[in-house]
């Protein structure tokens, strides 16, 4: 993909994202976290994302703790072209745009995640945490 997007002049002028919906699969090494898929467990809901924005990125190879759900890369995403949802229409997730922006932990985006797995399995986590 970055190779075509390089050919036809568009990388440097592109948003992309990479991330996973949850944790590795059973045949995956998510050490140092415990769990995996379907799993409460760091393992299965601590998922990373690379983030590739060369127009927007204020510092290469910067490192986030920034918490969030997949519903705000949508929010991020709309922001980042200048779209507004239609009147009405309430987004589940909220834009980590100025998280980017800033190469920092910022507590506007932060909000309640909650998760739930196979078996009943619950869990939320309420409020931000730090940045390395």
């Amino acid at each position: 993909m970055a190779d075509a997007l390089r050919e036809t002049g568009q990388l440097e002028n592109t948003f992309i994202v990479f991330t996973s919906d949850n944790g590795g699969e059973r045949f995956s090494d998510n050490w140092p976290l415990v769990g995996g898929k379907m799993d409460l467990t760091e393992g299965g809901i601590r998922v990373p994302y690379i983030v590739y924005w060369p127009q927007g990125m204020a510092r290469r190879g910067f490192v986030s703790e920034q918490h969030c759900l997949t519903m705000d890369w949508t929010a991020t995403i709309l922001e980042i072209a200048g779209v507004t949802p239609p009147t009405g229409h309430k987004l589940d997730g909220v834009s980590m745009l100025p998280a980017l922006r800033a190469n920092r932990v910022t507590p506007s985006s932060a909000h309640a995640l909650a998760h739930e797995a196979q078996q009943l399995q619950r869990a939320l986590r309420v409020g931000a945490c730090g940045s390395t």
